[in-house]
């Protein structure tokens, strides 16, 4: 998926111009009515002459009967042979064609060809649909002020359509400076021509007080008159309006009737929010089979925002052979420019949900989602750039992010606010501070932030200590599903820390941090089964624990892993899988391990073949992490060109770091036998430079 051309999208206007299905999905230009009232012989022997009214005929009855979701290239090429042919309407509905992905794939660049062919014919329709896509940004940059010059000329043309576009953006300033009066006057001027499209934007003035004072009742008056013209987007606003009860009696079941016309009349909308309604319980019981029917009915239309719902509800699942489709469902929902899409996206990547982590993709789709209008990207953004994650940490650019993000209540940003100024990150520690951004996070029920603040308290962190606060913040978190809270509280108990020491208690808190997949609950649950604390003892479970918390990431059960492989501590050594962990230890970058591995693939150790190309990978890993005994082997190795380039320079300066042992004395010895002086001084220099960067390194 070309995620880069996506993240240029910005989503559907939800109050816009509306969709280009019925009323005026295929385009006003006339035709012959005798085409219209021909039979069907009659029709496909004129096509077969290639007369481009009959196949512009033949083509929209074919659309009309076909089922939703096929696909038909003889019809497309078909109509392609009548536009060659200057037959206007045929031109048209192509470009609606290729735009909607209706009948064909989806193709932006092909519905900008052929409305910008149906201008040069005098097309005002093809100026207005043109004037929808610079301003949905599909298929090319976002240019609102071309938008509106094009609705502007579709106006004057005589397409009516393009002045309650017009007007949209002069009630939003986007395009044209914001008017209200201008808007009022436009879209009034249309409704009360029966255009239902002005009709819907008026009630959106209404609705928001935009330029009048707000009227639930009035809005909802237009949206009526805009639906009974069997507008599909109006009908779909008053459904939710019934549904909600704004401006009317509140009747979720009138809703799904008008949510289900809707449908009827719409090739694409209005599944998702009938699935949303069997989902929830809204107006009909809840079933999530029924829901997951009209969502995947949704999808086959081309429905992305079906393509979403249905992607949130497998998420629920937990079901790690769903990620897969998951995925694919919201990038296809991202190509549509959906933002709430690559939101969940930017989530996928950025903690690897069936993909391997990729920071900086995930960066680029909350920066996409934040374009699109979800503004939930600025958490997450700020998330990245608090802790390094792809980008370079920048705690200034977090706080600013997270400020944000606070505007739109997000409660997460509300919790790292609190701990930045909590442990001073960029900033000048502030207690009173973190505990006001924690208090606001809780009032949002932030779990994350319950079990900062109560860390707080119980710890007595610049605040004066209040035990009982501090645990029952603690314990609300972790029953919450909080899962550092969960760890929490197995720690507490199993060291009786402010509260009685329960092996029992702690067993069944990081048993259910487990579920979270903690990788540090995994390791103390360990170590009760190791002691037989809680339960009964049992090494084939520490193994198997240790072994989950390895996979998760944690070092030093890695360690214990390939420590219990080497030492065969639960039958026969297996020498390849513990090397395998040591591996994967020294990877992660445990200098124990990194040495370990270099001298036992150098001396052929413990099992090992000797390995000179290992020996010098983790010796070096391990000296350029600061550990001294490594700098001597990985010296000899440049020295003796054992698994590395022979570099008596290099040679030298790693062994006039290494601690005095007979090895360095006789290499160094060999070196300055035949190195020139100015050679030794440089390597000395070498040496004298890394060594400070080591005790810098080791100062932090």
């Amino acid at each position: 998926m070309n995620f880069s051309a996506v993240i240029a999208l910005s989503g559907i206007l939800v109050f816009g111009p509306g969709l280009d299905w019925s009323p005026d999905y295929f385009p006003p230009s006339l035709h012959d009515r005798e085409y219209a009232e021909a039979s069907l012989v009659e029709l496909e022997a004129l096509a077969e002459n290639d007369d481009p009214a009959a196949i512009y005929e033949l083509a929209v009855r074919k659309i009309n009967a076909a089922p939703a979701g096929s696909r038909d290239r003889h019809v497309v090429r078909r109509l392609e042979v009548a536009s060659t042919h200057d037959y206007l309407p045929a031109t048209e509905l192509l470009g609606m064609l290729f735009v909607t992905g209706s009948h064909v794939e989806l193709d932006f660049a092909r519905a900008k060809l052929m409305f910008e062919r149906a201008i040069k014919a005098g097309s005002a329709f093809a100026k207005f649909r043109l004037g929808v896509m610079y301003e949905r940004g599909e298929g090319v940059e976002r240019d609102y002020v071309r938008a509106a010059n094009l609705y502007e000329q579709s106006a004057r043309d005589g397409y009516r359509y393009g002045n309650a576009a017009l007007g949209y953006m002069y009630m939003e300033g986007t395009g044209v400076d914001r008017n209200y009066v201008k808007a009022l006057k436009l879209l009034s001027t249309e409704a009360a021509f029966g255009n239902p499209r002005a009709q819907l934007n008026l009630g959106h003035m209404y609705a928001t007080g935009k330029g009048v004072e707000l009227d639930e009742a009035k809005s909802t008056e237009w949206y009526r008159k805009a639906a009974a013209q069997n507008y599909p987007v109006a009908m779909r606003t008053l459904a939710r309006r019934l549904e909600l009860g704004l401006g009317t009696t509140a009747d979720p079941r009138a809703a799904m009737v008008l949510f289900k016309r809707a449908a009827e009349l719409d090739p694409v909308d209005s599944y998702d929010d009938i699935g949303r309604m069997h989902e929830k319980g809204i107006g009909v019981p809840a079933d999530a089979a029924e829901a997951e029917r009209w969502y995947r009915e949704g999808i086959q239309r081309g429905d992305y925002y079906s393509m979403h719902r249905l992607a949130d509800m497998l998420r629920t699942r937990n079901d790690p052979s769903l990620q897969d489709e998951i995925r694919g469902l919201y990038e296809r929902a991202a190509q549509h420019g959906l933002g709430s899409a690559l939101f969940r996206l930017g989530d996928i990547y950025a903690f690897g949900r069936g993909v391997n982590k990729d920071y900086e993709l995930a960066i680029e789709l909350y920066t996409g989602a934040i374009r699109a209008g979800d503004r939930r990207g600025y958490s997450m953004l700020g998330r990245h750039y608090l802790f390094g994650l792809g980008v370079e940490r920048d705690y200034d650019v977090a706080r600013q992010l997270f400020e944000f993000a606070v505007d739109i209540n997000s409660s997460y940003a509300m919790r790292e606010l609190g701990r930045i100024y909590d442990h001073g990150w960029g900033i000048e520690p502030d207690a009173r501070t973190a505990v006001d951004w924690y208090e606001k996070a809780i009032e949002l029920d932030d779990e994350g932030a319950r079990y900062y603040l109560g860390s707080k308290y119980l710890y007595g962190r610049d605040i004066a200590p209040d035990k009982e606060r501090g645990l029952e913040l603690i314990l609300a978190a972790a029953e919450a599903g909080f899962a550092t809270a969960m760890l929490e509280m197995g720690r507490l108990y199993s060291h009786g820390n402010h509260v009685d020491q329960d092996d029992s208690a702690a067993v069944d808190w990081f048993t259910r941090a487990t579920e979270k997949n903690v990788a540090e609950a995994y390791s103390d649950l360990a170590y009760m089964y190791a002691t037989g604390r809680g339960v009964q003892q049992d090494m084939h479970k520490v193994l198997q624990l240790h072994e989950q918390a390895a996979e998760l990431g944690l070092v030093t059960s890695m360690m214990y892993v390939a420590s219990a492989y080497f030492q065969g501590e639960l039958g026969e050594p297996d020498i390849e899988k513990g090397a395998a962990w040591f591996a994967r230890a020294a990877e992660a970058g445990d200098v124990t391990a990194q040495y370990f591995l270099g001298a036992s693939y150098f001396g052929g150790a413990y099992g090992l073949a000797v390995d000179y190309e290992k020996a010098f990978k983790f010796s070096l890993l391990a000296a350029e992490a600061g550990h001294e005994a490594a700098r001597e082997q990985v010296g000899i190795s440049y020295v003796a060109d054992f698994g590395v380039e022979r570099d008596h320079e290099a040679g030298y300066m790693w062994l006039y770091m290494a601690p005095e042992s007979a090895n360095r004395t006789h290499f160094l010895g060999v070196l300055e036998s035949i190195l020139d002086a100015e050679t030794i001084e440089r390597a000395k220099a070498r040496a004298s430079e890394k060594l400070a960067a080591f005790r810098v390194d080791s100062s932090r």
